[in-house]
């Protein structure tokens, strides 16, 4: 069996009115994505790990 490279992608948000309960509301749909989400607040971004969702675009 191999393994993947761990894959991180860093996803910067630029919303028109930035709130707390809109980056709460987006940080739930990434995790809607992958459990492993670090949100970084001060600048509007989050890293999400998808290493175990690229099985489904082999």
């Amino acid at each position: 069996m191999t393994h993947s490279p761990r894959t991180i992608m860093r996803i910067h948000f630029h919303p028109a009115e930035p709130t707390d309960e809109l980056y709460e509301q987006v940080l739930a749909v990434l995790e809607g994505i992958t459990p492993r989400v670090e949100p970084h607040p001060a600048d509007w971004s989050a890293d999400i790990d998808l290493t175990g969702a690229l099985r489904y675009w082999k």
